[in-house]
């Protein structure tokens, strides 16, 4: 069985958000839903991140496919704008990190013609900021593109349920797959 794990890996970097005060997160100019492309710029704690959702290669079925995948890093540069000749908004929380959650899943692809012909992707879809007065941010990347829509409110993980319906929706004819969600709470 092949493994390619696609999960968002910065757990340290997510641990050290515990506690600290998230001021503001900034995006694209919204068109009709609450999509951005490629980037959310988050601060926290006076310091910006950048959550990104681009095309990486990995191995998918014993092919080189480029994957859609989630990451998040220190960001010192200029804060712009995805998009020719879009705006960047700047929504303000000032709210405190009391833990982060991590949307996983495991999806298992067997061909149906040849049973050891098995592949397993793991893989983070999104991360959900629980913060002060249960209040939560979330944001979901787009598998089939280099989106991330963001969430705001209460009782979020309710926006990520449809996920291994999504996910085994889309496998191709020869091959089976079964698709598992998992919330891993970093504190």
């Amino acid at each position: 069985m092949n493994t390619t794990d696609n999960r968002l890996l910065d757990i340290e970097l997510l641990k050290g958000f515990i506690g600290k005060q998230v001021k503001w997160f900034q995006h694209d100019e919204f068109v009709f839903i609450p999509t951005t492309y490629g980037v959310v710029y988050i601060n926290i704690d006076n310091k910006n991140y950048a959550l990104t959702d681009y095309y990486e290669v990995k191995d998918v079925l014993g092919d080189n496919e480029e994957i859609s995948t989630l990451r998040i890093k220190e960001h010192n540069e200029e804060l712009k704008s995805q998009i020719l000749n879009s705006k960047v908004v700047c929504e303000n929380i000032n709210l405190k990190i009391n833990n982060i959650s991590l949307v996983n899943t495991k999806t298992t692809i067997v061909n149906k013609n040849d049973p050891n012909d098995k592949y397993t992707l793991l893989d983070t879809h999104g991360i959900i900021f629980n913060l002060d007065d249960d209040y939560q941010v979330a944001f979901e990347k787009d598998d089939f593109g280099e989106n991330i829509t963001i969430y705001r409110g209460y009782n979020l993980q309710e926006k990520f349920k449809n996920i291994p319906n999504d996910i085994t929706s889309t496998i191709i004819d020869e091959y089976e797959a079964t698709c598992y969600l998992e919330y891993t709470s970093i504190e």
